[in-house]
């Protein structure tokens, strides 16, 4: 290689980090001086930040839920996070998880079918045994054959397809949104978002909030509390006895064997609030939870006037704030946990970081977890987030305490099988307590 040429590759004797191929890789300056922060705040204003299909949507306002699990499983857990929900959704609610035309499809077919057994005055004709090769048929559609011979098939809308961006983000009041962070879903829930004519995209973050506050049916603390309760149950239904075993709820047990289950979601996170990644609208959205979830006496939040005068406590009650961020780097931890704790007031609250057996002590747990620009937030009382379980011994030591020292109740001596709480929203560890069981 000659000098000349030498020279020629190198750029005069500089190295190829600066040559033009890298420089295209770097931010081009904007003439008109716009910050990093401004360019954000009009992608913010501009009503784009989620796709469903070919239209979009506002998801900032909305309540939800936040799914962890392994990288490459997102739309696996999503679809197990919908069949969960849409079975506690109907349970506690009576709502359906299905979209609207399924539901309208259903009722029409037993609202036809009741309407011409009436006009004939005769039962519904028994109809004969299905053959081999239909039954094979209503599988391979998706469908199920019950004990009784009655069959069911999918139901779906005519001229759409069940699959592609329909089958991985949803078609019913629960939405896929993709935060753009590997391991992480937000399972929106956009009922109220859903019209005729399409979906609402003329709202502000603060009109969401206002159009939120409407939303009676849809409970995410209660329906996410409900879930881990009922694989908690299960768990303990194996390794209780005596009075234990007596104060199981058979109710609550045959509601946990009959709700599906998920061996792809690890965390299972209740949103009340959502908003975009800026402290302005972080305060916005901490003011109208604590409002609205904070009650001290019975006062405030749903049940009293936002101007009540609250009576002063002999002990405070207790808060604390959790900031987790994924793929964040403008947001500062401390100025987070600062803003929202200005929010509360210092006269009825105090902060409480304490922890007692893994679970913390705080009476209000307040979550803000931040995925790239979004940012989902809640306020869960204690007793919405604790569930208890029983754990069998660990070792042999414990089984033999277990066998052999048992006092009147019925109750082992030395206090096992030993008694679990947890409040980290660990679904992931009841199933895999379940799944030993059963080992």
């Amino acid at each position: 290689m000659s000098k000349n040429s030498y020279k020629r590759r190198h750029h005069n004797g500089k190295s190829n980090k600066d040559g033009p191929d890298n420089k295209q890789l770097k931010p081009e300056k904007k003439s008109d001086g716009l910050s990093n922060d401004t360019i954000q705040d009009e992608a913010h204003n501009a009503n784009t930040d989620v796709v469903d299909g070919q239209k979009t949507f506002w998801a900032f306002g909305t309540m939800g839920v936040l799914l962890t699990c392994e990288i490459g499983n997102e739309t696996r857990s999503f679809r197990d996070a919908v069949s969960i929900l849409s079975f506690y959704l109907k349970d506690l609610t009576g709502e359906s998880g299905m979209n609207a035309d399924d539901v309208a499809a259903t009722e029409n077919n037993t609202t036809t079918t009741s309407a011409k057994t009436a006009a004939l005055g005769t039962p519904a004709k028994t109809e004969p045994p299905l053959s081999l090769e239909e039954e094979l048929a209503i599988i391979r559609c998706g469908g199920t054959i019950e004990e009784d011979g009655s069959t069911f098939l999918p139901l779906s809308k005519k001229g759409t397809r069940r699959g592609g961006r329909r089958k991985r983000e949803g078609d019913g009041p629960f939405r896929m949104l993709d935060l753009g962070v590997r391991g992480c879903v937000y399972l929106c829930y956009n009922r109220e978002a859903v019209t005729k004519s399409g979906l609402d995209v003329s709202c502000t973050s603060e009109e969401a909030f206002v159009s939120d506050q409407k939303r009676g049916e849809f409970d995410p603390v209660a329906l996410v509390h409900t879930t881990l309760a009922d694989a908690a149950a299960l768990v303990s239904s194996s390794h209780a006895s005596g009075k234990a075993g007596g104060m199981m709820n058979e109710t609550v047990l045959r509601r946990a064997n009959r709700a599906p289950s998920s061996r792809f979601i690890s965390r299972i996170v209740p949103v009340q609030r959502t908003c975009y990644a800026n402290l302005k609208e972080i305060e916005i959205c901490a003011k109208a939870l604590v409002e609205e979830h904070m009650i001290v006496n019975g006062m405030g939040g749903n049940n009293g006037s936002k101007t009540a005068s609250r009576m002063p406590n002999k002990c405070k009650e207790t808060f604390s704030v959790v900031f987790r961020r994924r793929n964040c780097s403008h947001l500062s931890r401390m100025d987070v946990i600062n803003l929202v704790a200005k929010c509360i007031n210092n006269t009825d609250f105090e902060v409480n970081l304490s922890k007692s057996d893994g679970v913390r002590n705080a009476d209000y747990l307040i979550m803000v977890d931040v995925c790239k620009t979004f940012v989902m937030m809640s306020v869960v009382r204690r007793d919405d987030r604790v569930v208890t379980m029983l754990l069998p011994p660990e070792n042999d030591r414990d089984v033999a305490a277990v066998e052999g020292g048992a006092d009147n109740n019925g109750e082992s001596a030395s206090g096992f099988p030993k008694v679990h709480k947890m409040d980290n929203f660990n679904l992931s560890e009841l199933v895999r307590h379940i799944s030993s069981n059963y080992n």
